[in-house]
């Protein structure tokens, strides 16, 4: 077989991934990381434009956790004091 030498070979061209591209966009734009990954990527393979997420945060800042109040066991008073303890007297003899 013989190769005709006026033909040059094919030269792969440079590939960009998706995911490559999507993780340098990380790098560059923080504000991105909230985002979830494959969602950045698909974009990015559909040629869409990766706009700056919405912003979530507020002026207010978020309600306080409701207080648990802890209740002591109810105590109930007694008519009678509670027997006092046997005393043990030691006797030699």
């Amino acid at each position: 077989m013989k190769i005709n030498p006026t033909t040059t070979p094919a030269v792969p061209h440079a590939h960009n991934s998706p995911a490559k591209a999507a993780r340098e966009l990380l790098k560059s734009r923080p504000d991105l990381a909230n985002q979830p990954f494959g969602q950045i990527v698909s974009k990015l393979a559909r040629g869409e434009e990766i706009a700056a997420p919405e912003s979530t945060t507020t002026d207010t800042p978020p309600p306080a956790p409701p207080q648990i109040e802890v209740l002591a066991p109810e105590v109930t008073p007694t008519d009678t004091p509670p027997p006092a303890p046997a005393q043990i007297v030691d006797v030699l003899v």
